[in-house]
């Protein structure tokens, strides 16, 4: 007796044991899983949209420090590019792209401008060369420039090369256009102010003399 109501008992935790076992296996994960897979497309969509709005805020952090440069150098620009007091009259029918070309200042004095190689081409390194005449000047300085199209601030300071002489290198720029006019003008600082000689020149995608 003692030993079937043991049988009895093993068989009996035994087939509980197994019903459990079956019960918690064939048991859906409800409603856990469920819920998951109906929010993740909602959880994927606002990753999504986090990356977003953060790319879309480091996008308007740059244009606004870009506008913010963009202020200051407007703001600076007169600094930089102070008005003169004086300006010479240059030889109209003189072509500074074929040689040297001189201006001529109301109270007296003159500026001769040189720039080589001949043609002036852009994106290729320039000899700059300016001869003063009867004038009193400490420093000299060159602002190449487009006439009709903002190129940026393009200014060479010129090193004494002699008594009048001075020397310097420079470049244009490379312009999208055909044709392009440039200013090259030559700064001389003096005792009584800012001097300016200003010479115009044209230039072409074609490597040839455009007058």
């Amino acid at each position: 007796m003692a030993c079937e109501r043991i049988r009895d008992a093993t068989i009996t935790s035994i087939a509980t044991t197994t019903t459990t076992t079956t019960t918690t296996t064939t048991r859906p994960a409800f409603p856990n899983e469920l819920v998951y897979l109906f929010v993740k497309p909602f959880l994927k969509a606002r990753a999504s949209f986090r990356l977003m709005v953060n790319r879309l805020l480091w996008a308007l952090l740059v244009a606004l420090a870009v506008a913010v440069l963009v202020v200051v150098a407007v703001k600076l620009r007169p600094l930089l590019t102070p008005e003169p007091v004086l300006l010479a009259v240059p030889d109209p029918d003189c072509d500074l792209r074929a040689g040297p070309c001189t201006g001529r200042f109301a109270g007296g004095g003159e500026v001769t401008l040189d720039l080589e190689p001949r043609g002036i081409p852009p994106a290729r390194p320039l000899v700059l060369r300016v001869l003063i005449h009867d004038l009193v000047v400490s420093a000299v300085a060159l602002d190449l420039t487009g006439t009709d199209m903002d190129m940026g601030y393009n200014r060479r300071i010129l090193e004494a090369d002699g008594p009048g002489r001075f020397r310097g290198e420079g470049m244009l720029p490379v312009c999208v256009r055909t044709r392009m006019t440039w200013e090259a003008r030559v700064l001389l600082t003096t005792p009584t102010g800012l001097l300016a000689a200003p010479f115009r020149f044209a230039t072409s995608t074609a490597n040839t003399l455009v007058r």
